[in-house]
């Protein structure tokens, strides 16, 4: 793996482009095939790792970053104090998100703005409560898509882990001794 080759390098853009697509829809199904996506990448280079007679540092260093990524995002194992798993891929896609695409207006009838507080002050038009029934909705809507957007982007940011380990694992791993013979693959 210590070579990026072309197909290599399409493969990698086509994950990332699933995954971007699929952030772009934000919907459940989308990060279902997402985290199906980014399991059988990780899978695959932990056939890779176990496969390889020699120590091969790049499948390893995948391995570990992106596996470690992986269950810190997907478990609960790795919970913080607080109960939050909330990573910086996540947190940043969410912030992203919020700015492109921001969240429902409160509907406005007869010159009254209607927000979650307003029922128990408002008249009882039925105008005014179909108003606030379909705000409520955009808005969990909304938010649903939001914690969508941070699923998929924790989860390609276990693969980008791994792709890091990947490049890092070459560069730390300890060099053959001077007149030691070569390692068997």
């Amino acid at each position: 793996m210590s070579r990026l080759t072309l197909a290599r390098a399409a493969g990698i853009v086509g994950v990332f482009a699933v995954g971007f697509g699929a952030m772009r829809a934000a919907t459940d199904t989308g990060e279902r095939i997402v985290f199906a996506l980014a399991l059988a990448v990780l899978s695959a280079g932990l056939l890779g790792t176990l496969q390889r007679r020699g120590a091969d540092p790049a499948w390893a260093g995948f391995c570990l970053f992106g596996w470690v990524f992986f269950l810190a995002t997907t478990t609960d194992f790795f919970d913080g104090p607080s109960g939050n798993t909330s990573l910086p891929a996540s947190d940043l896609a969410s912030a992203a998100f919020a700015i492109a695409q921001p969240g429902p207006k409160p509907p406005v009838v007869d010159g009254v703005v209607l927000g979650d507080d307003e029922p128990d002050k408002m008249t009882a038009t039925d105008a005014m409560l179909k108003a606030h029934e379909a705000y409520k909705v955009a808005v969990q809507e909304w938010s649903m898509r939001q914690t969508h957007v941070g699923a998929i982007a924790d989860l390609l940011a276990s693969i980008l882990a791994g792709l890091i380990g990947a490049w890092l694992g070459p560069r730390l791993a300890p060099r053959p001794a001077e007149g030691s013979p070569p390692p068997v693959p």
